[in-house]
């Protein structure tokens, strides 16, 4: 590239990148056109420090833009050189497609993983509950049960612990909905009412 901003030369392998055919297509064409909008204050801003530095520019990554307005992921590094005695810049670019690629589905299989860690430690917080509530239940539930069985169904209050006794049986669906949730079964939400 000359340092002006235009194509000097090009090879194949960058045709490809660039999704055309002939090399001769880009020469003195303004290869700012080739990079995402958005890249191109990062890339004038290499090319001046390479400019008045002499040094090769770090490896950056960005996107290009091909001949078909898709984008392709490269990374891009330059050396300043000499070019039929202009002032130019050898660019080396490297389609890295693939490697963007497998770095999404890995961050997406981490996330993956971070939910089920989570979902783990949701079930084993809610298996230890559910256990505490249901030995607190078995209390209150047999204790309804010798009252109901004392009193009779003439007494005043055998109402009132009649509703005791089906609340506490309700709540026992809902911590057994609770245990089934810890040890990852299927649970089939129910209404304890």
């Amino acid at each position: 590239m000359h340092s002006d901003g235009y194509c000097l030369f090009l090879n194949p392998a960058m045709c490809r990148i660039l999704g055309t055919a002939r090399p001769e297509e880009h020469i003195g064409e303004e290869y700012i056109r080739w990079i995402a909008p958005e890249y191109h204050p990062i890339i004038r801003e290499r090319v001046r420090l390479q400019s008045e530095t002499g040094k090769t520019a770090p490896p950056v990554e960005l996107e290009y833009l091909r001949r078909d307005g898709t984008r392709i992921a490269v990374e891009s590094t330059a050396e300043a050189i000499k070019y039929k005695g202009l002032d130019a810049h050898m660019v080396f670019v490297r389609d890295i497609t693939q490697r963007k690629r497998t770095e999404k589905d890995r961050e997406r299989l981490q996330a993956q993983l971070a939910q089920a860690n989570k979902m783990e430690v949701v079930g084993h917080l809610a298996g230890s509950v559910a256990h505490d509530y249901n030995n607190k239940l078995s209390i209150i539930l047999g204790n309804a049960e010798i009252a109901l069985n004392e009193v009779g169904p003439t007494h005043a209050i055998y109402g009132e612990l009649l509703e005791i006794h089906e609340a506490t049986l309700g709540a026992c669906g809902l911590t057994q909905q609770l245990l089934a949730f810890a040890r990852k079964q299927t649970v089939v939400p129910r209404s304890s009412t």
